[in-house]
């Protein structure tokens, strides 16, 4: 088949560009012809790119180039992953198959900024336009199908679920953490933290250092680690985090990694004795997989797609939102029983084993390609 992938910046740290591009390398070598066309790119894959004008006055590809390329392309089937992407699979659509990947992404953060607003609703109207349009939609957890069948007024039968999956070979308990404690200092008797996201209001890091402001007047030992950048929108909220850090009394238990290369990852996950999140909206929650794929039990708080992935007491511990004094009792509670950790963590690796394996779910993919036509 001859398959092309549409994504509006192919930037690494992020996790629609890193789906994308494993998406891509996949299909290759299941022998399709596959190409990626983005306006923007810093990626390094093994498919070809097609680069379509890129505005950075709206932000964005050029709708009316993008057009013009998938025609020139002439692919069997056009891949959407968000705007302004989607509404060029609306306006492709008919000879060429349209799938269009819900992520979520507008709904999460529809109106938490008032820069964002407008470009928001863009972007909203642009998922509505292309849900309209395609021939399938492939939501990334229960909770978007719900989403999208609500939000844009589709029969059921259009969306597919298809979680998003880890390579399980680089994500494994096999991986050692000590040179990440070693650098930060970590002691053999700490208990460690980790929490991984961009660092943004919507993930919740604000709660998580109250949080752990309750549990260190307890625990003093208990340390953080929180990796993750700032983009530009988020920097006022990434310095007043760090002021909130340092007025706490917390520099000496919380430790901002910033940025970490994809294949540095796996080391953080190893470094950990618990992996924790405070975010209160997920569409689907990559880090979570890949530290259960890592052996590491999870923690966070029971709503939107992280109902999906946690299950009480069998491979982490759920707390309703927002109640960090819970979280934070729940957390002391489950890092005294160290043997209780390292049983989750081992069920935590074989549900990721059995539902969120890459591999697995890009041939879900692949199927799907192969009904369309």
């Amino acid at each position: 088949m001859r398959i092309l992938l549409g994504i509006d910046k192919l930037m690494p740290g992020h996790g629609i560009p890193n789906l994308v591009a494993g998406m891509a390398n996949f299909l290759k070598q299941r022998g399709h012809d596959v190409a990626v066309m983005c306006g923007l790119n810093r990626f390094r894959i093994e498919v070809p790119i097609i680069s379509c004008a890129y505005s950075r006055f709206i932000y964005a590809s050029s709708l009316l180039d993008a057009y013009r390329k998938v025609r020139h392309f002439d692919p069997d089937i056009f891949h959407s992953h968000f705007y302004p992407m989607d509404i060029v699979g609306a306006m492709v659509s008919g000879k060429i198959k349209y799938v269009m990947h819900y992520h979520g992404v507008s709904y999460m953060s529809l109106w938490l900024t008032p820069k964002r607003v407008l470009s928001n609703l863009r972007e909203r109207a642009g998922e509505f336009v292309g849900a309209r349009r395609t021939t399938k939609i492939i939501a990334i957890s229960k909770f978007l199908k719900m989403e999208a069948i609500r939000n844009f007024n589709v029969e059921e039968k259009k969306v597919k679920v298809v979680y998003n999956g880890v390579d399980l070979t680089r994500f494994n308990p096999a991986v050692h953490g000590e040179d990440i404690r070693d650098k930060f200092r970590i002691k053999e008797d700490d208990r460690l933290l980790l929490c991984v996201g961009a660092i943004a209001k919507q993930k919740g890091q604000h709660l998580l250092i109250r949080c752990l402001k309750t549990i260190t007047n307890v625990a003093p030992s208990i340390k953080l680690i929180l990796v993750g950048g700032a983009g530009m929108e988020d920097y006022r909220f990434a310095a007043t985090l760090k002021r909130e850090v340092y007025s706490s009394g917390l520099r000496r238990n919380v430790f901002f990694a910033g940025f970490v290369p994809d294949e540095a990852l796996p080391q953080y996950y190893a470094a950990c004795d618990l992996y924790i999140s405070c975010s209160g909206w997920e569409g689907f929650g990559l880090p979570f997989v890949e530290a259960m794929a890592t052996g590491k039990p999870i923690i966070g708080f029971y709503r939107t797609a992280m109902s999906e992935l946690i299950i009480d007491q069998f491979n982490g511990f759920t707390v309703q939102y927002p109640d960090i004094h819970s979280m934070a009792h729940k957390i002391l509670e489950v890092l005294r029983d160290v043997d209780k950790l390292r049983e989750i963590g081992k069920k935590g690796r074989r549900l990721a084993e059995k539902k969120f394996d890459l591999l697995q779910n890009m041939k879900e993919i692949e199927v799907l390609y192969k009904q369309l036509m």
